[in-house]
């Protein structure tokens, strides 16, 4: 008798540990990137080894998808947990203006931004294109089936000159898929809105068949002044891609980690607390990361969930 009352004694105090420290146990999150050959999927990744590595209560499952506009619809649904996008998608979506008008993708919150991804466009040399303007009579992916992608795009064609609907064949493609056909031939150029040097477009540069195409300076500053009141001009930078010996006009959008405010302060909370404390490992991810100023990571275009607002209010990024 004596013997079973320790057995059960020392049974209880067994449970009532792995009730007190239940906490300790963790929780895994999804964490949707990008294409695979993207910065958001590198980003990803390599947030995901270091928190994973680092935290003892948040484990992260970082996933490749087909982007932004995929992102906000698992987010919205609670079928992913975390995910990547642009602040002018989320934004748009938000507060539902142009083509998120119609769409139910309100359930989203911030959590913080990164570095700035250019919307800059790829072209096979063969092909003659060196401007914007010479995209007439070409065949171009203006990006994937993202609005806020492909109309930024098409608004900075029109503005040197090339009409989408009528000058151009235009597509809207995976990037995946967009590389593969440009690589093939199928297509003449490719724009994407990604972090600077994209993979894809480094593998590409380095055979010497490809070109990054140049925008003009004005035009640029222009189109985003009144057409993409959400982006700014931006460059990519000389030297960041193979044989890329001048800066390369272009336009830029922050990009943004974010989630639905149903999910856990807690996690949040974690998620945030681990990718500052640890940032030097994290910014080791992507060459993109090298220019984030670390306090600016709170600024936000869109309400914040309230466990990233506590860190960085903690922490002295937010007042």
């Amino acid at each position: 008798m004596k013997r079973l009352r320790i057995v059960a004694f020392v049974l209880a105090l067994t449970i009532s540990w792995l009730g007190s420290n239940s906490a300790s146990a963790g929780e895994t999150v999804s964490f949707g990137t990008a294409a695979t050959g993207g910065a958001f999927y590198a980003i990803g990744a390599g947030m995901g080894d270091v928190i994973n590595t680092k935290s003892s209560f948040l484990h992260v499952l970082v996933q490749s998808t087909k982007g932004a506009n995929e992102n906000l619809q698992l987010i919205n649904e609670g079928e992913m947990d975390l995910a990547f996008s642009a602040s002018s998608s989320l934004y748009a979506a938000y507060h539902k203006i142009g083509d998120y008008a119609s769409r139910e993708l309100t359930n989203i919150s911030s959590i913080m931004g990164l570095h700035y991804a250019q919307g800059h466009m790829l072209a096979r040399k063969s092909s003659g294109i060196n401007s914007y303007a010479d995209l007439a009579g070409k065949k171009v992916c203006t990006g994937t089936n993202v609005a806020d992608i492909y109309e930024a795009c098409e608004a900075i064609m029109l503005g040197h000159g090339v009409d989408p609907k009528k000058d151009a064949t235009v597509f809207h493609l995976a990037q995946d898929e967009a590389s593969q056909k440009l690589s093939d031939g199928d297509i003449d150029a490719m724009f994407i809105w990604i972090g600077a040097p994209a993979a894809m477009f480094s593998n590409l540069m380095v055979s010497g068949e490809y070109v990054l195409v140049q925008a003009d300076e004005k035009i640029i500053e222009k189109v985003c002044k009144e057409n993409l009141p959400h982006v700014m001009p931006g460059l990519v930078k000389a030297g960041t891609y193979t044989g890329v010996d001048n800066d390369i006009h272009c336009v830029a959008n922050r990009s943004m980690i974010f989630c639905n405010p149903k999910l856990s302060d807690d996690v949040v909370y974690e998620f945030c607390k681990q990718v500052v404390e640890n940032w030097d490992a994290v910014k080791l991810s992507h060459s993109v990361l090298g220019d984030v100023e670390l306090k600016n990571i709170a600024d936000q275009t869109i309400p914040m969930h309230p466990g990233a607002l506590k860190y960085f209010k903690e922490i002295g990024f937010v007042k």
